[in-house]
Order: structure tokens, then sequence, then C-alpha cells
């Protein structure tokens, strides 16, 4: 038992005199986890809410991809349990495009219309898959605004009124733009997929790791 106990206390005084990060390191990332990108806004679960993407802008190649684009952020906010109690989006899209008005209803308005309480407002500022018709360079851009369709004070966040800015520049392992018209509707889709996650993002804790996703172009 006395030899037993030696061999230990040595062992343990080796590992002692081992540099520290490759003991404590690996340690303290398996207590503490992988690090986490912390949430911006929290959402009340309990509100009736719908994500609306606005594309003034006509940045967008097809329509669809709005719809692919609230289609994924609506999935993590409810896979995540951020809500329990959100619209389909589609229902303020087509709120949306029955609005004639010369100067369009408000975004509270059409909220209202499809009972939705609070609206994840996305406004898209920029989309596409190459940014000189040659190199497979995916990049989106969006500004996100949370919008109160019961309160007076409708924007309850961000506090700056042009909206929080989201980003995605996914790593990519092909150089060539994708060539067919299957090929490029299969990028656009999972680049606005990935918009979505990231505008999901906003309202949970995530996973870092999750945010550096690769992109393949379709050959």
């Amino acid at each position: 038992m006395q030899r037993l106990f030696a061999t230990l206390f040595a062992l343990a005084a080796i590992l002692l005199t081992l540099p520290s990060c490759n003991i404590l390191g690996p340690a303290y990332y398996f207590i503490k986890g992988p690090p986490k990108q912390p949430r911006q806004h929290a959402l009340d679960p309990n509100r009736p809410t719908v994500i609306f993407v606005d594309d003034r802008l006509s940045v967008l190649p097809r329509r669809t991809l709005r719809t692919a684009i609230a289609d994924r952020a609506e999935t993590d906010l409810l896979r995540n349990k951020v809500l329990i109690n959100m619209i389909d989006n589609s229902s303020i899209q087509a709120a949306a495009a029955r609005d004639v008005g010369e100067q369009g209803t408000s975004i509270a308005r059409l909220g209202q219309s499809v009972q939705a309480e609070v609206v994840i407002y996305v406004w898209m500022e920029s989309f596409g898959l190459t940014p000189d018709g040659s190199t497979f360079q995916p990049f989106a851009t969006a500004r996100v605004k949370v919008i109160d369709t019961v309160s007076k004070e409708s924007r309850v966040w961000p506090e700056n009124f042009e909206g929080h800015l989201v980003s995605v520049a996914p790593r990519v392992r092909a150089t060539d733009v994708p060539k067919t018209a299957a090929a490029q509707s299969k990028a656009q889709e999972e680049l606005a997929a990935q918009l979505g996650t990231t505008i999901g993002y906003l309202f949970y804790d995530a996973d870092t790791r999750e945010t550096a996703s690769d992109l393949r172009a379709p050959e």
C-alpha cells in the first residue's frame, strides 16, 4: 500500500511540473465548454411573433429567398425554445403583397393584420454569390429590428434607428462561381439559410463554432 501511495505521489508531482497549457487548458475547456455568442435581445416566448423579410431594394434574386431566410430563423427560434408562439412568415409576406398604398403600411400595422404582437423585421441590404462576377465569395447583409405592434413605442430593439447589422460571409471551398442555374439556386438557398441562422443567433446564446460553417460551391 505504501508503494502505491508513493507511486501516485510521484505521478502527481510529474504532472504538476508539466506546462500548464497541456493540463489546465483542456480541463478549463471541459468545465467551461465551448465559447458562446451571447444573445443581443430577449424575446417574450409567449407573445405571438412573426418574421418579416423586407426586400425593397430588390437585392434578392428570387422572392422565395425571403421565405428561405425567415423559415430558417423561425425554425431555429422554435427549436431553441426562444419562442413558442410563432406565426408563419408567409402570412405577413402575403399581407405586404396586398398593400398597395402609396406610402406603404407600417410594419406594426402589417403585424397587427396577421395577429402578431411582435415583428422581427429584417431589411435586406445585400445578397450575392460573387462580388466581381467571377470569384465565388458569397455575402449577405441585413438590418434587424424588433417591432412591438401593441406598444406606442413600436421599435423596442435596437436603440439605433437603422437596426442591428447582421452580415454573413461564409468560407468557401471553391473559387469558381456556380455555372448552372440549378447550382446557383442551391448556393443561394444555402446562403439564405445561413443568414436566417445568424438572425436567430441575435435572440439566444449560440455556439460560435456554428457561425463558421463552410459553404461548398455546387458543381
